[in-house]
């Protein structure tokens, strides 16, 4: 049956190549099973094929699963090649902008390689674990980095599905291998789907328990080899056969998958530093960094110092991300080790603000959440020993929350809110003139915190803030400056989900335009309208009939009667001249 469904994928007709790859694809993934099969040697001698199976001569049943296996493996792997070969002709030389003015054929060809990419990604995404899954992930990885959203979209769909549910590591490790290799062949010029993909990785080990449980795994390996040698096959085959997964090797594959991950992170920083990807780069550190060892953490930061060099040329996510990655790293059990100070990055998060105020992040949704972490990491998650930069800092996020949307305005408000209990000496900016100690002017135009001289100013900011539009972000702004208490669920990252107007498909506002209450005008006029009513008014608004004469009646004496014109008296002389007849129709 499967080799009639191969047939069918020779048809001229391309919905019979579809239907027949999607008809294949639904046997493979109902017939496959979740093990490896390992197929009998068939160069082996009679006389060593009988030493395997202890003398004994191999049954007819277990013949016959041997031959169907070997069947299904040849089938499966040609039904994977063609799909490879597929895709592979099928987007050669092709562009997504072509799409318009491409020929029937080509466009053809082009749904047909969107049908061999799904194929490929269900089997990888279903059966990771079955033989040929290396195959599938060496033709998965270029196509998780193709132009085609469609293609793309389910080659890293799989990876990704693959990372959350392989337990052992051991698929995931030889799929962040490949991403690797084909980086490299790239040179580091790839887009930043295939790059984002990794975040999903699960790791749990840092380097330096992966280096404890690579010499646990490799003497557990000599231990299981020194067994087959001295011919206990039962103990070691056990021991494959146990549904648990050795923690040990677990442990190291998650070790070997780190190093790749760091690996293809340092190249990009490095040797592409304008590259597309250097976001989901910065992203990707900033979230192992907390795994890396004390040298390669030293190394990352002199690498993010140099790329923040350039932060004006830099684009603003990437930018943040680097502050970002920088200040985690600095905060984990590595940063913590060297004790160096964070103002290097604080200060250049300082001067991002007033990037983020004039538009620099343009469309990026991902933009302003980078920011509220970067804030929490530098002022909330440790203490800050010098208030005057906290200060700096909630005087020019008011600014920035000048130029924001209602919901990321509330969510720098609730931020501020945290930073004003956290740091009682911040309450200065809400006094008035009058009660301020400090003295100078506050100098908004430095971007060192440190010499801004915040105090000298209030938070005059709040107070536009209080007249916006939004009901529910003036309240919150006259609640933030009477130092309101901060309910559990207004923390940043819910306020900016719960009334985001472009969250979902409805752009609705959020909350809702109440509907004006009625005019209590209209209610009184209405009442003294009905008391003033009488009969005799009501008799007087009733219809009256009216009786209008024809003004063309008795017109001939009217005239006569009047002074008429010279004209007009020779015209009546000469009508009365006619007969009686022709007087009586003219008259009519």
């Amino acid at each position: 049956k499967i080799q009639q469904l191969q047939a069918l994928c020779r048809d001229p007709d391309a919905t019979v190549q579809r239907l027949s790859l999607m008809s294949q694809l639904s046997v493979f993934l109902d017939i496959l099973p979740d093990y490896r099969i390992r197929l009998a040697n068939n160069d082996l001698s009679a006389e060593e094929k009988g030493k395997q199976n202890h003398g004994r001569p191999m049954k007819k049943k277990v013949q016959q699963m041997q031959d169907y296996e070997a069947a299904l493996l040849n089938n499966y792997q040609k039904f994977l090649k063609y799909c490879a070969e597929l895709v592979t002709s099928g987007l050669k030389g092709k562009r997504p902008e072509q799409l318009a003015t491409m020929t029937a054929r080509e466009r053809r060809d082009v749904l047909l390689a969107e049908t061999g990419v799904r194929c490929l990604a269900q089997l990888l995404e279903k059966k990771y674990a079955f033989n040929f899954h290396l195959n599938l992930v060496i033709a998965l990885v270029p196509m998780a980095d193709s132009q085609f959203s469609s293609v793309r979209e389910q080659a890293c769909a799989s990876f990704e599905s693959v990372f959350k549910s392989d337990k052992t590591c051991a698929c995931s490790y030889e799929i962040v291998q490949q991403i690797s290799s084909y980086v490299k062949q790239k040179q580091h010029r790839v887009q930043p789907y295939i790059i984002r993909t990794l975040l999903v990785m699960p790791l749990e080990v840092t380097m330096e328990q992966g280096e404890a449980a690579r010499k646990k795994a490799k003497s557990d390996r000599k231990k299981r080899r020194r067994q087959q040698a001295d011919g206990d096959t039962i103990a070691a085959g056990l021991k494959e056969a146990e549904a648990v997964v050795d923690r040990a090797e677990r442990e190291k594959t998650q070790a070997d998958i780190l190093h790749e991950l760091v690996l293809i992170y340092f190249r990009i920083l490095k040797q592409a530093t304008y590259s597309q990807a250097l976001p989901a780069v910065l992203e990707g550190l900033a979230k192992y960094s907390f795994l890396i060892n004390l040298d390669i953490m030293i190394d990352l930061l002199k690498v993010l110092k140099v790329v923040l060099r350039e932060e004006d040329v830099l684009p603003l996510p990437a930018a943040l991300q680097a502050v970002l990655t920088g200040l985690r790293a600095l905060q984990g059990p590595g940063g913590q080790e060297l004790m160096i100070d964070e103002k290097e990055f604080v200060d250049i998060l300082y001067r991002l603000l007033h990037r983020f105020a004039d538009g620099d992040a343009g469309s990026d949704a991902t933009c302003f959440p980078t920011l509220l972490q970067c804030v929490e990491a530098v002022f909330l998650r440790r203490k800050e020993i010098v208030v005057e930069r906290v200060a700096s800092f909630v005087k020019r996020l008011l600014l920035v929350a000048q130029h924001l949307p209602p919901h990321q305005a509330l969510a720098i408000l609730s931020l501020l809110r945290a930073l004003f209990y956290r740091y009682s000496k911040l309450q200065q900016l809400l006094e008035s003139d009058l009660d301020r100690v400090a003295s100078g002017e506050y100098r908004a135009d430095i971007d060192d915190p440190d010499f801004a001289n915040p105090f000298s100013s209030a938070c005059w900011e709040l107070a536009l803030l209080t007249h916006h539009a939004h009901p529910k972000l003036s309240s919150y702004a006259l609640g933030t400056a009477q130092m309101a208490p901060t309910l559990p669920n207004e923390h940043a990252r819910a306020l900016m989900d719960a009334f985001d107007p472009y969250a979902g498909s409805t752009f609705t506002f959020k909350p809702k335009v109440p509907v004006p209450p009625p005019n209590p005008l209209h209610k009184k006029l209405a009442s003294e309208n009905n008391k003033n009513d009488s009969r005799k008014k009501s008799r007087q608004r009733r219809a009256r009939q009216f009786f209008v004469r024809d003004p063309l009646a008795n017109l001939d004496e009217q005239y006569r009667k009047q002074s008429a014109s010279p004209f007009f008296q020779k015209c009546l002389e000469l009508d009365e001249q006619r007969t009686d007849d022709k007087l009586l129709v003219f008259k009519k």
